[in-house]
């Protein structure tokens, strides 16, 4: 089987990004109440909402959030994941390229392609940190490995975990922004530790694995 690094990250709002005055004062400016409120105060009730709405889904924007952790893995050893977590982006993300991305391989997890891939691409970006070359992009169709693609957004990862008898998450991922390090640590690589056993169950169905090359 082709080696396969098995990641996942852990997000959370850029508190820097939505700590800024005037980015604020710009996304609010954006935001609009109902046209049938009259009351300044409703209307200023329903900004804050909208307002409160958008910081509450930055986790999962890679121009609004941040990386706090990493956790990977590769398919097929038995070790348990390793994992870095720290408020410190430049840190999370320099840590992970320098100890897991040594080498080219497959890159797989759940929904990996539509999410982690290219929020570790924009965020690495935005630290300055380089990636290799190698790295994938969301078309790259040969260098993924995600079930996600076998089966669409249909179902949570601990759905499918679930239905074919896997060990369960020990959370649910829209707690992970607001758990303390070492809780998301542990997380973090529990998360790869399952995704791994999934891609795993279902590998017969990824030929990248197969591939010769």
């Amino acid at each position: 089987m082709n080696p396969c690094l098995v990641y996942d990250i852990e997000t959370a709002p850029d508190p820097i990004l939505w700590g800024d005055v005037d980015f604020c004062s710009e996304l609010r400016d954006g935001l609009s109440a109902p046209s049938n409120y009259k009351d300044p105060l409703k209307i200023a009730a329903a900004i804050d909402e909208k307002f409160d709405a958008l910081r509450d889904k930055a986790a999962l924007s890679w121009c609004h959030g941040k990386i706090r952790a990493i956790g990977w893995g590769m398919l097929g050893e038995h070790e348990l994941p390793v994992a870095v977590a720290s408020e410190d982006e430049t840190d999370v993300i320099s840590t992970f390229v320098d100890a897991a991305l040594r080498e080219q391989v497959l890159v797989g997890g759940f929904n990996v392609r539509g999410f982690d891939v290219p929020f570790l691409t924009m965020r690495a970006a935005v630290c300055g940190i380089e990636l290799p070359r190698w790295w994938p992009t969301i078309r790259s169709w040969d260098r993924i490995i995600d079930p996600v693609d076998l089966f669409g957004r249909e179902g949570r990862l601990s759905d499918y975990l679930r239905a074919l008898g896997l060990p369960p998450k020990t959370a649910d991922g829209s707690e992970a922004p607001s758990m303390d390090l070492e809780e998301l640590h542990a997380y973090v690589r529990n998360d790869v530790h399952v995704e791994r056993l999934l891609i795993e169950r279902l590998a017969a169905r990824f030929p990248a694995l197969f591939r010769v090359t």
